[in-house]
Parts: C-alpha cells; sequence; structure tokens
C-alpha cells in the first residue's frame, strides 16, 4: 500500500502466477482500479482482478506498462465495496517474473493507508501475501510466510 519499492523486484519461480494482497476499507467506497509493481524482466499480458471470496468482482487487462516501476490500471466501472469487508485485489504474472518483499513476513504486520488495511496473516485464519500458480487469471489462495507481492488497490471513498 503507497508507493513502497520492493527490496527484490525482480523473482522467477518458473511458472505462471497470480499474486494477491486481503484488505479492508473502514468505510464503504468504490474500487475503481488495481495497481502492481513490477520489474523490467516482469513481462506478459498482466491481468488485474478484484474478489470477493472467490467471486470475480472485476477485471482488467494491463496496458501501456513502463517497463518498471509501478503500473496502474483501472477497472471498465468501479466496483463498491462494504465497509470492512474482506476482499483480495491481484493479478496475473504469466511471464513468471514478480516483485516480493525484502524479507518474507512482510504481512505479519497490518499496512494501513487512510481507510484501507492490509490485513495481518494469522487471526481467525485469515492469510495475506497471496499467490496461486496457474497459466490464466485464478484466484490465489495459498501464502508463503506471509510476502508481499506489491499488488494493490486503487480506492475511493466517494
Amino acid at each position: 500500500m503507497g508507493n513502497a519499492v520492493p527490496a527484490v523486484p525482480d523473482n522467477n519461480d518458473g511458472q505462471a502466477i497470480n499474486l494477491g494482497m486481503t484488505f479492508y476499507s473502514e468505510v464503504a467506497g468504490k474500487v475503481t482500479g488495481v495497481r502492481l509493481y513490477k520489474s523490467s524482466q516482469n513481462t506478459g499480458a498482466h491481468v488485474g482482478v478484484l474478489w470477493d471470496n472467490g467471486t470475480k468482482l472485476a477485471q482488467v487487462a494491463f496496458t501501456g506498462e513502463t517497463a518498471s516501476g509501478w503500473q496502474s490500471m483501472n477497472f471498465a466501472s468501479p466496483v463498491s465495496i462494504a465497509a470492512n469487508t474482506l476482499y483480495v485485489i491481484a493479478y496475473y504474472s504469466p511471464g513468471y517474473h514478480y516483485a516480493d518483499g525484502d524479507t518474507s513476513q512482510d504481512f505479519y504486520t497490518e499496512k494501513i493507508n487512510g481507510p484501507l488495511h492490509a490485513i495481518v496473516s494469522g487471526p481467525n485464519g485469515y492469510m495475506n501475501g497471496l499467490y496461486v500458480f496457474y497459466n490464466g487469471v485464478a484466484f490465489p489462495t495459498s501464502s508463503y510466510q506471509s510476502s508481499n507481492y506489491f499488488v494493490d488497490v486503487i480506492f475511493s471513498s466517494n
């Protein structure tokens, strides 16, 4: 959340992957899009997705990406979300590459940006720093040591 830069801007597990972050907002609002951080090695057609408990709410194909850094793409229509409800913002990376935090366990502490909260992994069985290896868009259901994969939500409380 925010404009942090990962200490490990490029990781490669050799498989197509979906990466996500579990979040909630203190107030109702609209998710207008998705952001991701990428290195110049992270190529291919990225797809951003907003999920509600495994149900796809919105999807967008990224266009006009720069070689590296933060990339943003808006959904065709903003998606209304309820306050204090968990959602997952994610993206699909077909080219095997993705950003990773400087250490694992990044989501052992909550990240807060205004009304948005990236949840802590652990309490009540919830996870953050989500991924799933899959060649196509899929809901990320696994977590490896609560790693931060530098995917973020674009949100408006209006």
